[in-house]
């Protein structure tokens, strides 16, 4: 399973650590066997871990300290092997065996396109430190769970609704009356909503890029293909 969560904004260093770090306790659940942490100017990010595969070097975050990037990942990518022996190809050499260092090593070289050629289920973010900058990314069809609450400039980011509720954010334990409608009327949620007010998902198959200072864009990198006409 394996949990992320992460702050960025201007929540002052000290104040961001704490938060993060009981965020992340907020899903040991989720990863059992380890808990490890990144801490930049701007950025927190948490992780915990649930070893399934790479037991002994499948650490995280993995950072390129060279490029100044970091990437927290829950999930899996089912192409990973092939991925890898392109990049190591190319000239790359890994630490580890797993797939999340060949996700970053990717994106290194391709930027967020390369969320393109990921095939499985995934949640992750990518911190790009020369551009002061938080990706957000969620799997095509949106397996795997990631929420957002905002505070000002600040925006968090948790793989449970609880990870949030943990970290002190000004979020009430108040349903959203119009999701929990919609989700009573057709039988799940609309695909940016929650069932906590204030507390928003990440739509499947999109990408969010979150500055340093605030700023928000949001793309779609993948749509399902278009059925061929008949006959």
């Amino acid at each position: 399973m394996c949990g992320i969560a992460g702050i960025i904004g201007d929540r002052d260093g000290q104040r961001r650590r704490q938060a993060v770090a009981a965020m992340t306790r907020a899903l040991t659940h989720r990863g059992p066997d380890d808990e490890r942490f990144f801490y930049d100017e701007r950025i927190a990010l948490g992780f915990r871990r649930l070893a399934v595969i790479d037991l002994v070097t499948g650490e995280q975050p993995i950072e390129i300290p060279e490029r100044r990037l970091v990437i927290v990942l829950k999930g899996e990518i089912y192409n990973f092997k092939q991925l890898r022996r392109e990049l190591q190809e190319r000239g790359h050499s890994f630490r580890s065996t797993g797939d999340v260092e060949v996700v970053l090593r990717l994106w290194a070289e391709e930027g967020p396109s390369c969320l393109q050629r990921l095939n499985g289920m995934f949640a992750l973010a990518v911190w790009d430190g020369r551009q002061q900058k938080l990706y957000l990314a969620r799997d095509r069809f949106g397996i795997k769970p990631l929420y957002l609450c905002r505070e000002g400039a600040t925006v968090a980011v948790a793989s449970e609704l609880r990870a949030l509720l943990a970290g002190g954010f000004p979020v009430e334990r108040r349903l959203d009356g119009e999701a929990l409608r919609h989700y009573l009327s057709y039988g799940f949620l609309p695909a940016d909503a929650s069932l906590v007010a204030g507390v928003v998902s990440l739509p499947p198959a999109t990408l969010l890029e979150i500055g340093a200072d605030g700023s928000e864009r949001m793309s779609r990198y993948w749509n399902p293909p278009l059925a061929a006409p008949p006959g």
